[in-house]
């Protein structure tokens, strides 16, 4: 038996794969369901659910946020940026697994890993400059210093 379907031509078969053409010329290999000739693409009594698939498949995306929008942000040491990045890789773990969320961590993760040891550096080189404040200040009172002539 021959069914028409808009642009593809579908045709009934027992072997338990579909056997409508699709719309490249090929045939379709998908099983088909339970008690019908077609596969979910194909069958004809179930145009309505698949018109409610692909609404729900583009419901499911739609509108979704990481984080509230237009929250200002203020980056004034990297301590600030290192907070951040934790932020922002915390708002990619919760997303569904995927290719583009392993890469989005891992680029998360490489750029916190150099925030971080900048951050170190940053905080090396404040202790540094404390210390360096601290003998340069004391070395103009200490013993050998040119204090007041007689």
């Amino acid at each position: 038996m021959n069914y028409q379907q808009g642009k593809q031509s579908v045709t009934t078969t027992a072997s338990g794969v579909c056997e409508a053409t699709r719309n490249d010329g090929g045939p379709c290999s998908a099983y088909t369901l339970r008690d019908s000739d077609y596969c979910f693409a194909h069958d004809p009594s179930k145009a309505a659910e698949r018109k409610e698939a692909r609404s729900k498949g583009g419901r499911a995306r739609h509108g979704r946020s990481l984080t509230a929008q237009g929250v200002a942000v203020e980056l004034s040491c990297l301590g600030d940026v290192v907070h951040l990045l934790g932020k922002a890789l915390s708002d990619v773990l919760v997303l569904d697994n995927s290719v583009a969320r392993a890469r989005a961590v891992g680029y998360l993760c490489g750029i916190a890993t150099r925030a971080l040891q900048a951050s170190e550096l940053e905080d090396r080189i404040a202790r540094l400059e404390e210390v360096l404040r601290v003998i340069t200040g004391e070395a103009g009172h200490g013993v050998g210093s040119a204090g007041p002539g007689p």
